[in-house]
């Protein structure tokens, strides 16, 4: 990574500050620990790079909103940080920075002092590793460091990446290229030339995977689909919910409440199928906790069931009224208020409405089965 900005390190800590709109906002100041040796010329290099890079990594949210961390190579992108609250919440302080093998290791970890409590609450620690191989110091991807001997198997368009000591199931590689295929003719995308596919035993190794040694809360799985990426902390070669992701790659931009929705309607989530989640969720809600139109899709505190679950119900319901070239529309649709009016036009709901509409919703797309088969 070219270092963009040149940062002097006075006493142990810097601030880091960018602009957003008018005027200028403060992104946390960002703490290194008195045992990283800032007189050592390499160490100081290395620290320049990787401060270079959490201001670049964390910037764009500030700025525009977007989950985007695409053009940071080797660092954990969009899933890590989720948003501007986030990042002002969680200020980074560097534990270390040390010469391990083949590269230079710099362990930064997130976290947050309660003020009730006092008690230190980490949101993750991450561990980059920098090379100078290319002239100037730079970040190592830790997902090939971490799986450069790893066993690969094809089979179809995927690849299959796993440790030494996973055994395939193949029956679930045939499903999930089946689902694959099943999944672009419905929708009418292309079908994926190349899916890398890593199988991760657990969360936490998932994580190591990305080069974060501990996060307070672990994904299952996730998608790079802009790279063609899938990745499960679940051990498993099936994990439908992250492969639409990847065949609806050209849509990663879309509302999340859609993007997600998709994702969930077509392929469920941790292994449960759409049918079976819309059930539980309208079985163990109450009517007045179900989210309004309006709060599904501007409440940053809604829940993760509430954007998988209900968008998955819009969406459903949008295709059984109005066909897949509508619900195509609302992946294309990039602001909230063009995704909103679009779903109230489709729906015949009040753009405004801040009642128990999205209840009906919920049962109307329990009325019939999904449109996509599972591939198994």
């Amino acid at each position: 990574m070219i270092v963009r900005h040149f940062l002097s390190i006075l006493a142990l800590s810097i601030s880091a500050f960018i602009a957003a709109g008018k005027g200028v906002d403060e992104i946390p100041v960002v703490q290194i620990m008195p045992r990283v040796d800032t007189a050592h010329p390499v160490v100081r290099a290395v620290l320049t790079a990787w401060l270079d890079s959490l201001d670049v990594w964390r910037r764009p949210i500030a700025m525009s909103g977007a989950n985007d961390r695409h053009a940071v190579g080797g660092v954990v992108r969009d899933w890590f940080i989720q948003n501007e609250r986030t990042v002002r919440s969680f200020p980074p302080t560097i534990l270390r920075v040390e010469h391990e093998g083949d590269a230079w290791i710099v362990r930064t970890m997130f976290s947050m002092t309660d003020t009730v409590s006092g008690h230190i609450q980490p949101l993750g620690i991450v561990q980059a590793a920098f090379s100078d191989a290319t002239g100037h110091w730079g970040v190592v991807s830790p997902l090939d460091r971490a799986t450069k001997t790893w066993p690969r198997e094809k089979v179809g368009m995927i690849t299959y990446v796993h440790s030494p000591h996973h055994i395939m199931d193949h029956g679930r590689t045939g499903a999930s290229v089946r689902f694959v295929e099943d999944v672009a003719r419905a929708t009418g995308q292309p079908l994926p030339k190349a899916i890398t596919y890593y199988v991760a035993k657990d969360r936490d190794e998932l994580c190591r995977l990305l080069g974060v040694e501990y996060h307070a809360l672990p994904p299952s799985g996730l998608a790079f689909p802009k790279e063609g990426i899938v990745m499960t902390g679940l051990g498993s070669e099936w994990y439908p919910h992250e492969l639409v992701h990847v065949v609806l790659a050209r849509f990663d931009d879309a509302h999340p409440v859609i993007r997600e929705g998709m994702a969930t309607w077509l392929g469920g989530s941790l292994g449960v199928p759409f049918d079976t989640l819309v059930d539980r969720y309208v079985g163990e809600k109450q009517p007045d906790e179900i989210p309004s139109f309006v709060a599904l899709f501007t409440d940053p505190d809604r829940s993760q069931d509430d954007v998988y679950i209900v968008g998955a119900a819009l969406c459903k319901v949008v295709h059984d009224t109005h066909g897949m070239e509508a619900v195509l529309r609302l992946l294309q649709a990039r602001s909230t208020s063009d995704v909103m009016l679009l779903c109230s036009r489709y729906l015949h709901l009040d753009p405004s409405d801040q009642q128990e509409s999205l209840v009906a919703v919920l049962h109307q797309a329990r009325e019939q089965g999904t449109v996509i088969r599972t591939g198994r």
